[in-house]
């Protein structure tokens, strides 16, 4: 009788993922939509920055009842994105000191304008006129049709009411349109823009119903508690003291602050908060910051300028990677603890992608299907990313990075010292086995 023997040649297990504990270093201050920002110019190195803000009136864009001439803000963008900076617009019709901002249609069609003097003068539109809200509602409509997630910008203000378009018309509070009006206008840029972020001056309307956040262009002065038609008193009182957590809040510190903040002591002269205190109550991401771009800043009062900036809006760090070890053919997975230092979340769902390089030196980028997640501050999350990779057997070094949409250079950086050149994350090593 024979005997048959079966030999079963099973691989050797895969060595165990060792997590990979990855050292913080804080982010640069110019990480892209964050910081502090100027009025659109070339501003050199004269402070970090990664937006420009600029203003256009409505009169430039809205040329008929349906009728629009986008020229000049394209001119805008392309300006402000030749020197890798995301743009934040603010469209006005009415802006005092300014030249009228109102269509010329809607001047000829009879709409009442207010004339008046405070603040360098002006005319102020009857906004609940009709034919004002519908104007807007199709000026809005066209405005988000062609640039809705258009990857120069950064963030539109609304603007369109009030004076500077800040939803206010102090102090002839009896000319401000509506409840009716005002949710037309927030409810047509809700529809319009549905990717790129949005801020209101303050909770107006139904604003807190919708996906639209705020800026407070007096921060530092009136900021936090204290008086209610401060800005955190407003949010506190609206039920929007949340809404950071998904739609971003950004601002203005207030123009006779802008340098004083930055001495020690501090001027009492106007008064001014507590920075630190503003971001914390606020979870502010950007500020126009205009005199930090100019010689008046300087010394000691600009490194807390830049310490002030590094500390408003996101800063992502990685902490820990793993990269479990995978057979020849094998999908490539790498999972990240991923926590926010910052103040506030990234707010776009930007693209990862994972960098190889293979024991001879050879180098392979992969695109995977994760995009950036919106880490809240105190809340780590763990990041998968999965890449399909051929790889041969030996040890790979793998980075990661952000990948900015359109064609912008200013890259994306982790807060570690890990972090290279073009926003690169070097995470670790990865086993590849037959």
């Amino acid at each position: 009788m024979g005997i048959s023997i079966w030999t079963s040649c099973k691989p050797m297990p895969l060595p165990p993922a060792t997590p990979n504990s990855l050292s913080y270093e804080a982010a640069p201050a110019p990480n892209p939509l964050r910081g502090f920002l100027p009025f659109k110019g070339d501003y050199g190195d004269a402070f970090p920055h990664s937006m420009e803000y600029d203003t256009l009136p409505l009169r430039d864009l809205m040329t008929g009842e349906n009728s629009f001439d986008f020229a000049s803000l394209e001119a805008s963008l392309a300006e402000v994105s030749s020197r890798s900076n995301h743009l934040v617009l603010r469209v006005y019709l009415d802006s005092p000191g300014k030249p009228l901002a109102i269509p010329e249609f809607l001047i000829d069609a009879g709409v009442t304008l207010r004339s008046y003097e405070e603040h360098g003068g002006g005319k102020s539109p009857d906004y609940d006129d009709e034919r004002v809200v519908s104007a807007l509602e199709r000026f809005i409509a066209a405005f988000g049709e062609k640039y809705d997630g258009d990857p120069r910008f950064g963030f539109v203000t609304l603007g369109l009411i009030g004076f500077w378009g800040e939803w206010h018309t102090y102090p002839h509070e009896e000319w401000m349109p509506g409840f009716g009006t005002q949710s037309r206008v927030l409810q047509a840029y809700a529809k319009a823009f549905q990717q790129t972020q949005l801020t209101v001056r303050q909770p107006m309307a139904d604003s807190t119903t919708l996906p639209i956040g705020y800026h407070d262009d007096s921060f530092t002065f009136s900021t936090l508690p204290g008086e209610d038609w401060h800005f955190v008193p407003r949010l506190i009182a609206a039920g929007a003291t949340n809404t950071w957590k998904s739609n971003v809040i950004g601002g203005e510190i207030r123009p006779e602050l802008q340098i004083n903040i930055w001495k020690r002591p501090i001027p009492d002269d106007p008064p001014s908060e507590n920075f630190d205190e503003c971001v914390a109550a606020t979870h502010v991401s950007w500020l126009i910051n205009q005199k930090a771009f100019t010689p008046e800043l300087s010394g000691e009062a600009r490194q807390r300028a830049l310490a002030g900036a590094r500390s408003i809006g996101y800063e992502y760090h990685v902490t820990e990677a793993l990269l479990p070890s995978i057979r020849v053919g094998s999908e490539l997975v790498i999972e990240l603890s991923v926590e926010n230092r910052g103040a506030a979340p990234f707010y776009y769902e930007w693209p990862i992608e994972l960098r190889v390089t293979d024991p001879s030196g050879s180098v392979s980028v992969h695109q995977s299907d994760f995009k950036v997640q919106r880490v809240l501050p105190g809340a780590p999350m763990k990041w998968t990313i999965k890449v399909a990779a051929e790889l041969a057997a030996g040890e790979h070094s793998c980075a990661v990075r952000v990948v900015p949409p359109g064609s912008l250079g200013r890259p994306f950086v982790f807060a570690n010292k890990e972090s290279g050149v073009g926003g690169w994350l070097d995470v670790g090593k990865i086993g590849v086995f037959d």
